[in-house]
């Protein structure tokens, strides 16, 4: 017969591990994340840093990009479909965009990485190199090598967000690093309403408005397009196709 103290120690040396890998007290329906994406090509100076500010509230993700002072918000529709809003921070100026304005190969592979800065078919297709933290801290590191490159991702799975992501390649090195993480609902809903008080133009008038000093800017500078998307990531990437972070 079994002690009745020995499954109490068990239960003291285990239960409380299992039951924090289970759990994170945090309600992380609100995330505001900063990261910061760097590039460097081997024998090369280092290129400019960007800074690009996360916001995802229930059915809204906004990617704040710091050194252009341009804000895009997304919208997921009841019907799975994705509108945009392209915010102007400094001229307090917003381009509104219809869910069939924008073309995607894949709308949701394209929500995904916007929620989460990488896709489930991208993990998917990764090796599971690591594992560490309990709770709200839990960390799982994956690993993806092809003939051009190697792809280390850390993947916060209670935040649904990576922490970081390296690709290195021959001759050039991609980072993607978190810098700080908030769950405080106020901050970030505030984040969502401080812009409702833009102009705004809805992208269909664009052509009925080339006169007006700000849209031939914009439209100059690259940041409206009547292209295919005319929406870049800090890779020169198009987002409004396959290409993503990686």
């Amino acid at each position: 017969m079994t002690p009745l103290w020995i499954p109490a120690i068990i239960s003291m040396l285990v239960s409380p591990a299992l039951i924090a890998a289970e759990q994170c007290d945090k309600n992380t329906t609100f995330i505001g994340a900063q990261y910061e994406f760097s590039q460097t090509r081997t024998g090369n100076i280092p290129k400019p840093k960007h800074i690009l500010n996360l916001w995802r509230l229930e059915n809204q993700v906004a990617h704040e990009r710091i050194d252009t002072g341009i804000t895009d918000l997304w919208q997921q529709l009841s019907n799975g479909r994705v509108r945009l809003i392209r915010y102007f921070d400094v001229e307090q100026h917003a381009i509104e965009y219809q869910a069939d304005e924008i073309k995607y190969r894949n709308v949701d592979e394209h929500w995904q990485k916007l929620q989460h800065m990488v896709t489930n078919n991208l993990l998917t297709k990764m090796t599971v190199i690591a594992q560490s933290g309990y709770g709200c801290d839990r960390l799982e590191t994956y690993q993806l090598t092809t003939d051009k490159q190697i792809l280390t991702i850390k993947w916060m799975p209670e935040y649904q967000l990576i922490k970081s992501s390296l690709t290195v390649s021959d001759d050039e090195e991609k980072r993607w690093q978190l810098i700080s993480l908030t769950n405080d609902q106020q901050t970030i809903e505030q984040e969502f309403i401080r812009r409702d008080n833009y102009q705004s133009t809805d992208y269909a008038d664009i052509g009925d408005n080339e006169s007006n000093p700000f849209l031939i800017k914009m439209i100059n500078l690259g940041h409206i397009s009547h292209g295919t998307s005319g929406f870049y990531d800090a890779d020169g990437h198009d987002i409004g196709s396959e290409h993503g972070h990686h």
